[in-house]
């Protein structure tokens, strides 16, 4: 999955999103953790970092699935931590877990 925040300039930086969906199927509803295999926000460069979230909870957090279908919003906001111009990106791994 890519979460792309495109091209941005600096003072657009902080709190900018970017998402994706997937879907999931549970045969029963289940408690869910999804960790980032980092941590959760973790850095992507050049002075930027991200916060990762799942249906809006950050990762790490538990989620509730019902049984059935659903779909996963997975969403980026970043932080400016003094960023500089230049390109920043990560690969990480969203770890799920079923409590």
């Amino acid at each position: 999955m890519d979460l792309n925040h495109g091209a941005l300039k600096l003072g657009e930086i902080a709190g900018a999103k970017a998402q994706a969906t997937r879907q999931v199927k549970c045969t029963h509803k289940a408690s869910v953790r999804y960790q980032v295999s980092v941590g959760n926000p973790f850095p992507l460069g050049q002075g930027v970092s991200t916060t990762l979230t799942v249906n809006g909870v950050r990762a790490g957090e538990m989620i509730n699935l019902p049984a059935g279908t659903s779909t996963l919003t997975i969403g980026s906001t970043l932080a400016d931590n003094g960023a500089q111009a230049g390109t920043f990106s990560k690969t990480v791994v969203l770890i799920q877990s079923f409590m």
